[in-house]
């Protein structure tokens, strides 16, 4: 339901908010959400009409809460913070170190169902670091690799095709007896081509 708040340009009953072409079933959910939707949405006009509009305000603290007991929850269950961690391995981290990286993974756990602008509020609103993103290989190393190949910019076709020169013959491989047998074999019949041709 929150796309279709989010993506809401007026207000208008949540039934006729949630009509999709491509996703039909969407229109159940109006009655299933209308008692936890009050924590990403305020209530407009009178409880009959069913009007919603998104507060960004609410949602994040909302999801900052939802994020909170996820984190909570995946520490309870022990489960390991990195794909590299086996899980009989013992890691010594401070306190606050353990529930910053429980929280990260809470965090990315809950992006992967958010639009990525909302995510990266939330981020913000929990104090994560940003994203590690990879760093540059050093001008050292660089050197020592050989260069990777460039691809082609151009959209078009990079020959000339215009010109009717003719173009030139490459010297042909020397044939295997099979081949020169067939070819001297059909030396003098007439091509399967001749047969579809204007008479």
């Amino acid at each position: 339901i929150l796309p279709y708040l989010m993506k809401a340009e007026r207000n208008v009953p949540l039934d006729q908010l949630l009509e999709d072409d491509q996703f039909p079933g969407m229109v159940r959910l109006a009655a299933l959400a209308t008692d936890t939707l009050h924590n990403i949405a305020d209530a407009k006009g009178s409880a009959d009409l069913n009007v919603w509009k998104y507060s960004a305000e609410k949602t994040v603290s909302w999801l900052e809460k939802r994020c909170r007991q996820l984190s909570e929850r995946l520490m309870e269950k022990k489960v390991p913070t990195t794909t590299a961690q086996a899980l009989t391995f013992v890691r010594t981290m401070d306190q606050q170190q353990t529930l910053e990286a429980y929280l990260v993974l809470a965090h990315g756990i809950l992006s992967d169902y958010l639009p990525e602008e909302l995510s990266e509020v939330l981020r913000k609103r929990l104090e994560l670091p940003e994203h590690n993103r990879p760093k540059q290989k050093a001008s050292g190393e660089a050197q020592n690799q050989p260069q990777a190949k460039k691809q082609k910019t151009g959209s078009g076709p990079t020959e000339d095709y215009s010109d009717s020169s003719p173009a030139v013959k490459k010297a042909s491989a020397p044939q295997s007896a099979k081949a020169r047998a067939l070819a001297k074999s059909a030396a003098g019949n007439k091509s399967i081509m001749s047969f579809f041709g204007k008479k």
